[in-house]
């Protein structure tokens, strides 16, 4: 009788670590790349931008934004890769020994990311970031 209780017990937890290789191998291959982080967040900065400047996309302000914001991220954007997630953080060029913040986590195919309105709530409420915009405000 206690052979058949091992082998059940066996036969759970073979099951149970196929199941949890299956989902890892899965997450492993539909994790994010640095250009989907990119994307999302470009746009989202884009849209942060346009709400300071009051303006919207399809106007000629466009032209200045978009290239501006790419560069931004150029610079201060960067993309960790993990054997499962995919993380997107902002980093400070002039600050090299500041603590990269996290804006992004890249999971089965998708990004998550605060949404543009958060975004811009957590640039008004904290002190670093009143340069970023007054830099959107003198751009009007």
């Amino acid at each position: 009788m206690a052979k058949k209780k091992k082998s059940k017990c066996n036969l759970k937890f073979v099951v149970t670590l196929v199941i949890v290789v299956a989902i890892a191998v899965f997450m492993a291959m539909t994790k994010p790349s640095e250009a989907d982080h990119s994307a999302v967040m470009q746009e989202r900065f884009e849209d942060v931008a346009y709400s300071y400047l009051g303006a919207s996309r399809d106007g000629l302000i466009s032209f200045l934004v978009e290239p501006a914001v790419g560069k931004i991220m150029k610079s201060c954007f960067e993309v960790n890769d993990y054997v499962l997630v995919s993380v997107g953080r902002i980093v400070d060029p002039t600050h090299p020994d500041a603590e990269p913040t996290t804006v992004s986590i890249g999971l089965m195919n998708h990004v998550f990311a605060p949404s543009a309105e958060r975004i811009r709530k957590i640039i008004d409420e904290t002190d670093e970031a009143k340069a970023i915009k007054d830099i959107f405000q003198s751009l009007k």
